[in-house]
């Protein structure tokens, strides 16, 4: 076999593996593209499918969950509602949701009951606080009423003691009682009470004095006067 013969093999076996590497690359990219599209759709199918229904059944067991909760002490909850709301501007309170909430994001699992106790008995602490910072009767009801202008007016046994404006802010409102008392002192008109003791006792001094002292006294208020 000749030199020339020889080349011609070897260009040929070249060729051909020029050829597959060329294909071998082309079928690389396309690999690589349809890995994106792989992970692409998988995100998708995660985001769009599995994360929600995943999100849904966790939600449907944590509200079924809360029903057995709130079945169970929900009676021993209830009576906080109108009373937290007015103190937390939320008319909507659900003093069993929230004690729910956090029995149930807890890391570690606590008893029930010990939880239910401990927390009914900070909740009846913290509306005991807030009535005697108020000056409130500690048997009085306290609601809050929501007004036209965003604010809401918060009462006890229908009586208005406090204001929350739209931020949240607290605003006690005075003693209607007092405020009054005090505006009757000061109103203009009043008449001092008169104290005749006094003036009895001023007749008297006057009395004593003889004709002489008084002569001598409206001399020396002559004098003064010149």
């Amino acid at each position: 076999m000749g030199e020339n013969e020889l080349n011609e093999i070897l260009g040929s076996f070249k060729d051909a593996i020029d050829l597959l590497l060329s294909k071998v690359e082309s079928l690389e990219e396309r690999l690589e593209g349809c890995n994106a599209d792989v992970k692409k759709l998988s995100e998708t199918l995660y985001d769009e499918v599995l994360a929600p229904a995943q999100s849904y059944l966790e939600n449907e067991a944590k509200e079924e969950r809360f029903g057995d909760f709130k079945e169970k002490y929900g009676a021993q909850y209830e009576p906080f509602n109108k009373s937290l709301g007015a103190i937390t501007g939320d008319a909507d309170y659900d003093a069993t949701r929230r004690a729910f909430d956090e029995f149930d994001s807890m890391p570690e699992p606590k008893d029930a009951d010990a939880y239910v106790e401990e927390s009914v008995k900070g909740l009846a602490d913290q509306i005991a606080e807030v009535k005697e910072a108020f000056g409130l009767a500690q048997d009085s009801e306290v609601t809050l009423k929501p007004e036209a202008d965003g604010t809401q007016t918060v009462e006890s046994d229908g009586e208005e003691v406090a204001k929350i404006d739209e931020n949240g802010n607290v605003e006690e409102v005075a003693d209607k009682a007092a405020e009054s008392d005090e505006n009757k002192d000061e109103a203009p008109g009043k008449q001092e009470e008169l104290n005749f003791d006094e003036d009895e006792e001023s007749d008297e001094e006057k009395s004593d004095e003889s004709p002489e002292d008084v002569e001598k006294y409206e001399k020396e208020l002559e004098e003064a006067l010149k």
